[in-house]
């Protein structure tokens, strides 16, 4: 018997992490649902208005201005690899889901925007909060995004929704970091 705990010590010591993960969310989920959809609904309404004027918007008007886009931003190769990408995405009648696509990531853009610029701000002004702040900024950006999706799903649901929320945490993090590099950076005269 002694051998055999020897071989495999962990057979009579675990620790129920799963269940206790398990609880956990069960219990955010019904004690706090009203908080969490008076959060999914600003986010869904800011990604219906988005996905509706990208969806409203002729495909022939929004391939030229993404063309003209490439074409000013970066150069004419970009642009016309612009165009034929595009093309080919209306050609095989993916252009809904890539507008779909679209609207997630502009208005994760807007939210990481809202969120990461004044918390930059903040810890380019205070040092306190900036200590408090980088940890989580690290802790942030060591988790793959995927890991995000998981409590996201299961606290507002299976939609667009968790996908800007995933995406917004994810793009959030090296946002505050730069605005406050930045700021720190640049001479107080000139601020």
């Amino acid at each position: 018997m002694e051998w055999a705990l020897l071989l495999d010590p962990f057979a009579t010591v675990s620790l129920p992490v799963a269940e206790w993960a398990n609880d956990g969310m069960r219990w955010l989920t019904s004690n706090y649902r009203g908080a969490f959809q008076a959060i999914k609904a600003p986010v869904k309404w800011a990604l219906d208005l988005v996905e509706d004027g990208l969806r409203g918007t002729p495909q022939t008007v929004l391939l030229v201005i993404a063309t003209l886009f490439a074409w000013q931003i970066v150069n004419r190769a970009t642009a016309l690899l612009t165009f034929c990408g595009l093309i080919v995405i209306g050609i095989i009648g993916a252009w809904d889901a890539a507008m779909t696509s679209l609207a997630v990531l502009v208005t994760a853009v807007a939210i990481s925007t809202a969120a990461g610029i004044p918390l930059g701000i903040l810890c380019s002004r205070v040092d306190a909060v900036w200590m408090a702040v980088r940890p989580v900024l690290d802790f942030m950006q060591t988790i793959p995004s995927f890991t995000y999706l998981v409590p996201v799903i299961l606290l507002f649901g299976i939609g667009n929704v968790p996908g800007v929320i995933v995406t917004a945490f994810f793009a959030t993090p090296p946002l505050v970091r730069l605005t406050n590099l930045g700021l720190r950076e640049v001479r107080t005269d000139l601020v």
